[in-house]
């Protein structure tokens, strides 16, 4: 007959005497236990098999979080790399635009002073030519009454003299 408890944790004395009872011959019975109860309790786990599985798997769970915190740390380390180098290029581009800036401001202003200074020059000459016009205008005037005043002479010149005449 077979031991009341197995090493795998299997009661075979209670299953073959739970057989004999639903009407399995003794011999019967303990077959079946024999057939069925080895490989069936020897498929299953032990305390022992358990705690060793547990401590693989903290183990793994240990090294998983190990290896991810190194990675996550040379994540960061790489994007605080690649946000610096960034950042410089960024400052470069920022000064060297306002170099640009500063120097095309400079030349415009150049430019306007340029600008002005022919507008100042062109409004003298300006200035210069109205007065030159002026002046001529008050001469040709003066002209003007000059001849005017010829010819009302030479008119009244002509009258007295038909006057005369006649």
């Amino acid at each position: 007959m077979f031991d009341a408890m197995d090493t795998t944790g299997l009661d075979t004395l209670k299953a073959t005497r739970m057989l004999e009872a639903a009407g399995f011959e003794t011999s019967q019975a303990e077959a079946l236990v024999s057939v069925f109860g080895g490989p069936l309790a020897g498929n299953a786990a032990t305390k022992g098999d358990v705690r060793e599985l547990r401590s693989e798997v903290k183990t793994e769970i240990r090294d998983l979080r190990a290896e991810l915190k190194t990675e996550i740390a040379d994540c960061r380390t790489e994007l605080k790399t690649e946000i610096a180098d960034c950042r410089a290029e960024l400052k470069t581009e920022i000064a060297d635009c306002r170099t640009e800036l500063k120097a095309e401001i400079a030349e415009l202003r150049d430019d306007l002073k340029v600008e002005s200074t022919e507008r100042r020059a062109d409004i003298t000459k300006l200035s210069r030519e109205i007065a030159d016009v002026r002046e001529d205008i008050k001469n040709l005037k003066a002209q003007m009454y000059r001849l005017l005043l010829v010819q009302a002479t030479v008119i009244v010149g002509l009258v007295v003299g038909l006057q005369r005449l006649f």
